[in-house]
């Protein structure tokens, strides 16, 4: 696996990020049945980038991808994992999932995400050990064992 790192989002990662969204993600909310919410997006990316809420994922100086998950009481959600095409399928997301289960474990709480039904992803994250808890009409609920 490629040695790569993670640090906190600022505003000049805006454009980046929402690259790297739309690349991984857009066809799949798309195939869901879902319309990309473009002015919704830019506005949560503009808010969280800015407050260092992504961890963007480098390698050698690299921007290739973007984490953002939120410790809460009962859980922690993992709102994003995005790698660019480029960087996926060489460890680096399982590794990334593994560093988000352990702090969960640590804490006592599951992982809980959910993925767009069209998404070739679920698969990974079975593979991960999550397990679908519900499903509404776009996406399935997942968590981890916890």
């Amino acid at each position: 696996m490629p040695p790569f790192s993670l640090r906190s989002s600022t505003s000049t990662d805006l454009g980046f990020v929402y690259d790297v969204l739309t690349i991984t993600l857009r066809q799949h909310l798309e195939n869901s049945g879902q319309v990309w919410p473009e002015e919704r997006v830019q506005r949560r990316l503009r808010q969280h980038c800015a407050d260092g809420e992504f961890n963007i994922i480098t390698l050698e100086g690299q921007r290739i991808g973007a984490l953002r998950y939120k410790h809460k009481p009962d859980e922690v959600w993992l709102d994003t994992l995005c790698l660019l095409p480029a960087w996926q399928s060489l460890g680096i997301g399982t590794a990334l999932v593994h560093l988000v289960t352990s702090q969960a474990s640590a804490c006592g709480v599951p992982v809980r995400l959910h993925v767009f039904r069209a998404n070739p992803a679920r698969g990974f994250w079975t593979h991960q050990g999550f397990a679908a808890t519900g499903e509404d009409a776009h996406a399935v609920h997942m968590e981890s064992a916890g």
